[in-house]
């Protein structure tokens, strides 16, 4: 028989599959269209679908947290990603794609907070939230660097179906990582008796009333607005003000992404308790860490910030989550991660459409370098110093 450790690690492990296996899919569908007239339009249609159905299909399909377990909805969304995956082998064509990006960005919003929710249930406790979030963490970072290796790869040999394929397999292995779980049931039957309208608004309603998780998301979400502009300048950075080219904007990617995947297992170190304080002082540094990149305009001193910046996103990523989870009971965690998703996803697509044309009338070296000072004040005034300092003393 499985003991808890060992079937919470196998999760992690489908974990880390079903992140090599989604970003390698959306890195071989953007190679396969790149030079078709369509490209462009399947490219963005897919990215901006993903973004919309995060923040809309999300928050309608958490409530069902309060009437299933997590074990449960995770294998479910995990069978109908299969389904999906199916119907786009069939039927690779840019409506079919871009439909699909919807719905299994959808299946997403379930199958994500179930894994964290039944990792999480299996070794109850506030002293290892931090370290299995640590571990989920690194799984899905790890495979999120490799992935675009294997799509690039898989796009120019064995085309996208092998692409397809791969990840009908790696859903499956979700599915059957959450049958090997401990067996579970709702939490709070009085939650799930509610009316829908009354589910759907449960956990929100409880993180802002919680006044720390208020300022943290609050903070946060204004925080990514002004990183996002990073993301849209950051090209533009590497090829316009470094003169780096393809290879330079690829170093500099890559930084960011080693830097949180070493942020990943620093973040499992965050003491719940001051959790607020580690999510600021990171806001703060990372925001330093844009601002230096942009004023010094050197690949190596990018390099380093990048780096840098990319330990503390995921320092804050971690330390939100706990300030989330312990803002609402256990029954109500799996829909509070997901709220905690579409937080994010709605400040990073606003960010998105705010920098364009801030790296459009600043350049991409002063878009940088607002982009800092603004995550960095933000981070600061959104909790203040004195309530600051008593997370720190």
């Amino acid at each position: 028989m499985l003991n808890s450790s060992s079937r919470s690690w196998i999760l992690v492990a489908c974990f880390f599959l079903a992140a090599v296996c989604s970003s390698m899919t959306s890195v071989a569908i953007s190679v396969h269209f790149a030079d078709r007239n369509e490209g462009a339009l399947v490219v963005t249609g897919t990215l901006l679908g993903s973004a919309l159905a995060q923040i809309f299909l999300g928050p309608l399909l958490a409530p069902l947290f309060y009437r299933y377990p997590a074990r449960t909805l995770g294998s479910i969304a995990a069978f109908a990603d299969v389904g999906i995956l199916g119907v786009l082998l069939a039927v690779p064509s840019p409506p079919v794609l871009i439909a699909g990006a919807v719905a299994s960005a959808a299946t997403s919003t379930l199958v994500i907070p179930a894994i964290y929710t039944t990792v999480q249930q299996a070794h109850p406790g506030e002293d290892a939230d931090a370290v299995l979030f640590a571990r989920l963490d690194t799984a899905r970072l790890t495979g999120s660097l490799l992935g675009p290796l294997l799509g690039g790869w898989l796009a120019q040999t064995a085309g996208l179906s092998a692409a397809f394929a791969a990840e009908i397999a790696a859903s499956l292995l979700v599915a059957a990582g959450f049958a090997l779980q401990a067996r579970t049931s709702p939490t709070d039957p009085l939650a799930a008796a509610d009316s829908f309208t009354a589910r759907l608004v449960r956990a929100p309603r409880l993180l802002l009333r919680n006044p720390a998780c208020r300022e943290a998301l609050g903070s946060m979400w204004a925080a990514i607005v002004f990183t996002s502009i990073f993301n849209v300048a950051l090209v533009f950075f590497a090829v316009d003000t470094l003169h780096a080219g393809g290879l330079g904007y690829a170093l500099l990617l890559q930084a960011f992404v080693i830097g949180r995947l070493l942020g990943s297992r620093l973040g499992g170190r965050v003491p719940a308790p001051r959790a607020l304080g580690w999510l600021v002082a990171a806001g703060v540094l990372m925001g330093g860490g844009l601002a230096v990149a942009g004023l010094a305009a050197h690949l190596l001193v990018a390099i380093a910030c990048f780096t840098l910046c990319g330990v503390c996103n995921a320092v804050q990523v971690a330390a939100l989550r706990l300030i989330v989870v312990g803002a609402v009971p256990e029954s109500t965690r799996a829909h509070a991660l997901s709220t905690m998703g579409t937080v994010n996803t709605t400040a990073m697509l606003a960010g998105y459409v705010v920098g364009a044309p801030v790296v459009h009338t600043l350049g991409a070296r002063t878009a940088l370098i607002v982009a800092g000072v603004g995550t960095a004040a933000v981070m600061l005034l959104g909790v203040g110093v004195r309530r600051l300092r008593r997370y720190f003393v």
